[in-house]
């Protein structure tokens, strides 16, 4: 699977995000070889590794100290360890890792602050230098996991997670590669935040601003055809509810994957990334998407709060929704839609359950071509894409 559809965060870019299946004849290899194999692959990824020193070395085991990663245009990543267990180099030129260990992470930028107890990463390979197969030649592991994360904003620790954890199945360049994960134990403190205006409106809906949940990720990506199939996306608050996104696009192949890497290794980065994925727009297809929401009390709070403010009654407001969607939606010209979206959006605020939104035409279409239809007739696209609006099912 592509390195960014895994996990959005710093942790997770140290490496991409297959398992290597190599030769079974391996040898032993020098620490500072095995290092500096690593600082390459850092910087193919647009980043700078620096360390004070390699200790502990023993056989197949050995310490980095001291180590930061360095991002383009941004400040380091500081590990006070990385720890290389069961470290052994392949007859085809790669190297294999039983575990990558980081300790003591920590990322600092004005009034922000990261910290992350340990992260690992389970049977890491660093590909052969000379292996020119764009699935073979990216860096591979079958998991990653990470505990004690910690955002603190302007010295108050604003959100906690326990545990991350990702797992990807067996490696293949001609079948889907399975991946899926979790990030548990997930606190947010948003008492402090936002003006007396937010705070207010948390107050009126119930909440203290403090909040807990998980997010749970699962999908495949085939590198041969590029089919990147999300199944699984669903972030969960208790007591508001869980948002859940899934979609399906091809296209997206590992050589499509190796061009846009290699373009963010420049001095722009990100931007560069960003122009060669416009590029590659004709080469990618949509096939589908559906975003839910499944409602925990939310639903009847904003009704509550509504209804206060209005001097009427929650099923007041209720009722009212279904009469304003009109008038909200009259512009797109098109009655029907309008009709699908005030029947699903009744249903819902009568009996919060669930209401979602889906899109799947007929064929596969370019992000070209929709992009285009977007600029041209915007209003073209309910249909195009075969949009649908449920509640309730």
């Amino acid at each position: 699977m592509p390195r960014h559809f895994a996990v959005s965060t710093r942790t997770t870019s140290f490496a991409a995000v297959l398992l290597l299946s190599s030769s079974t004849m391996s040898f032993a290899i020098e620490a500072s070889a095995v290092v500096e194999r690593f600082a390459e692959f850092n910087k193919t990824q647009g980043q700078t590794l620096a360390y004070e020193a390699i200790e502990n070395e023993n056989g197949d085991s050995f310490t980095v100290k001291g180590a930061s990663i360095t991002f383009p245009n941004g400040k380091p990543v500081n590990i006070a360890n990385i720890q290389f267990n069961g470290v052994l180099e392949n007859s085809d030129g790669s190297i294999s890792v039983n575990s990558v260990r980081y300790e003591n992470i920590s990322f600092s930028s004005e009034q922000v602050s990261i910290t992350m107890g340990e992260a690992a990463l389970d049977n890491f390979t660093l590909p052969s230098k000379t292996n020119p197969d764009a699935v073979r030649s990216m860096v591979y592991f079958s998991g990653l996991s990470g505990s004690d994360i910690k955002i603190v904003v302007a010295g108050k620790q604003v959100a906690s997670m326990a545990v991350l954890k990702v797992n990807y199945g067996e490696i293949t360049s001609d079948k889907p590669i399975a991946m899926n994960g979790e990030l548990s134990g997930v606190s947010l403190d948003l008492s402090d935040a936002g003006d007396a205006r937010f705070k207010g409106m948390m107050g009126a809906l119930g909440y203290d601003g403090k909040f807990t949940g998980q997010l749970l990720l699962g999908g495949s990506w085939n590198p041969a055809d590029g089919r990147m199939s999300v199944d699984k996306y669903d972030i969960q608050l208790d007591n508001v509810g869980t948002l859940s996104v899934l979609f399906t696009i091809s296209g997206y192949t590992a050589d499509l994957a190796k061009r846009i890497q290699k373009a963010s290794q420049g001095t722009s980065g990100s931007q560069a990334a960003g122009m060669a994925m416009m590029q590659e727009l004709p080469n990618l297809f949509f096939e589908s998407a559906r975003i839910s929401f499944k409602d925990d009390s939310i639903t009847n709070r904003v009704l509550k709060m509504q209804a206060a403010q209005m001097g009427g009654t929650p099923d007041d407001v209720a009722k009212m929704v279904p009469v304003m969607l009109p008038l909200v939606l009259g512009g797109l010209g098109n009655p029907e839609f309008t009709t699908m979206v005030q029947g699903a959006a009744g249903r819902f605020v009568a009996e919060p359950g669930n209401i979602t939104i889906s899109a799947k035409p007929e064929k596969p279409m370019a992000f070209s071509e929709l992009m285009g239809i977007g600029m041209a007739a915007p209003t073209s696209l309910i249909g195009t894409l075969a949009v649908n609006v449920t509640a309730n099912e």
